[in-house]
């Protein structure tokens, strides 16, 4: 797991603004869209899960990813199939029928291979990150900050599916700097117990060996497959990432 940071001092004007001390949440909930894609490179994954945006509580962030494809510029009548798990008060109905998992509340299918999924991923404050005066329900960034870096990690089992694999994707952490995520990004995989050795193939996006040639999206950071089998793509991306990706669909 990525380090947590420590509190970052509050900036005086902001201290003014805010007339209290911060509130840091333990938790952070993250919206994130999953889309089916195919760019033609055989070792990306089949879906690939874009950051929406991140709230310090869960019906905030359930009431956020109730709109999130409204909010990219689709309607309803866009798909084929719609279908969400939230009532018109943005509570969770019965799943006990719902095929896509516990945290997708959103399924939804355009003419094609396009197939979207609408999320909500928790993890540890690990930016320690306060909440906002007016809201607390919506998280304040620091002066300079317009946004978050998401390190989002993707295991793709083929033991279980040899044809396309079994693919799970989590959110591990949120950073105020790119060089921060990449930093930790490069950690989710190795620990004092697993060391890069430990896994048959360990490749970083920076090594010189690939140079202009690395085989993957820009975004992933690091690649690696382990003794079984299972192979791990760590990435960063932000909520712009999402925006662009959408727009040139």
């Amino acid at each position: 797991m990525p380090p947590t940071a420590e509190p970052r001092p509050i900036h005086e004007s902001q201290a003014s603004e805010l007339g209290r001390l911060p509130s840091f949440p333990s938790l952070l909930f993250h919206t994130t869209l999953s889309i089916s894609l195919d760019d033609g490179k055989p070792s990306g994954p089949f879906r690939i899960v874009f950051p929406l945006g991140t709230h310090a509580t869960l019906k905030a962030a359930k009431t956020f990813a109730s709109g999130a494809l409204k909010q990219l510029g689709y309607d309803e009548s866009d798909f084929e199939v719609y279908e969400t798990r939230l009532n018109t008060d943005n509570e969770d109905t019965d799943s006990s029928s719902w095929p896509y998992g516990d945290g997708i509340l959103i399924h939804a299918k355009r003419t094609g291979s396009h197939e979207f999924l609408v999320g909500i991923s928790t993890t540890t404050n690990n930016s320690v990150l306060p909440t906002r005066d007016d809201d607390p329900s919506e998280i304040q960034l620091p002066h300079g900050s317009d946004h978050l870096y998401y390190i989002i990690q993707t295991k793709i089992d083929y033991a279980v599916d040899h044809s396309t694999g079994v693919e799970s994707s989590d959110i591990e952490g949120v950073y105020l700097s790119r060089l921060e995520a990449i930093t930790a990004a490069k950690k989710c995989l190795i620990s004092d117990e697993i060391k890069k050795e430990d896994y048959t193939e360990y490749d970083e996006f920076d090594d010189d060996s690939f140079k202009d040639q690395w085989p993957f999206r820009d975004d992933v950071v690091v690649h690696a497959v382990s003794s079984v089998g299972e192979n791990f793509l760590v990435a960063v991306r932000t909520v712009l990432d999402t925006h662009a990706h959408i727009f040139q669909m």
